[in-house]
């Protein structure tokens, strides 16, 4: 299951939704995982009233999404390393991936917390 994960300290407004992630203040802040795009090309054929099987009915909000995108990661090193930098700070990753990175930064001194672990994403 992929969840959504930010830095609230570079991310002000709360990310409650998978639509928000094509709100024009997150350009240039997200990341996602390379090895499975299943997720997102998932969400964007929901939002405009298709499915898996009818996923081209999502080709143009994944068009619009683009602009937003600033890195693909392939490891956890990666993510976690573009998220500690916030060259990343709004990332869609594997929930399991959320709840240790969030475990690691109330452990680790002087990291910037990480927030928004949202397992109930609302949308489409």
């Amino acid at each position: 299951m992929y969840t959504l994960v930010d830095r609230p300290d570079l991310v002000k407004e709360e990310i409650t939704r998978w639509s928000d992630l094509w709100k024009p203040s997150l350009r240039g802040k997200i990341a996602m995982p390379d090895f499975d795009p299943s997720h997102i090309i998932t969400i964007a054929a929901l939002m405009e009233g298709g499915n898996e099987s009818s996923w081209q009915k999502g080709q143009e909000r994944l068009r619009q999404l683009k602009p937003s995108i600033v890195a693909f990661f392939s490891t956890d090193a990666q993510s976690q390393d573009l998220m500690k930098t916030g060259q990343a700070p709004v990332q869609v990753m594997l929930s399991v991936n959320a709840y240790h990175l969030q475990e690691d930064a109330g452990r680790a001194a002087g990291d910037p917390a990480v927030g928004g672990h949202h397992d109930r994403l609302r949308d489409p």
